[in-house]
């Protein structure tokens, strides 16, 4: 691990997850948690799971408001 990236390996699958400038190391390591836990299989599901885990944190820890249909999705 670096400052801008973390890897983690979860059932086998070493998932490297990248910092956004503006995070915390703290919010940063729970979001990667959460894409990690999302056990994405592929490039497609790994970039997916990056998009909601950004709005999970936007809803989480930022007070941002999505939609019903969006946050089902997390």
């Amino acid at each position: 691990m670096n400052n801008n990236n973390i890897d983690i390996e979860y059932n086998g699958i070493i998932y490297t997850i990248v910092k956004e400038n503006t995070e915390s190391f703290e919010i940063f390591y729970k979001r990667a948690w959460y894409i990690v836990k999302k056990q994405p299989c592929n490039i497609e599901s790994f970039e997916n799971a990056t998009i909601l885990s950004k709005i999970w944190r936007n809803n989480k820890y930022l007070d941002m408001k999505y939609n019903d249909d969006i946050l089902n999705l997390l």
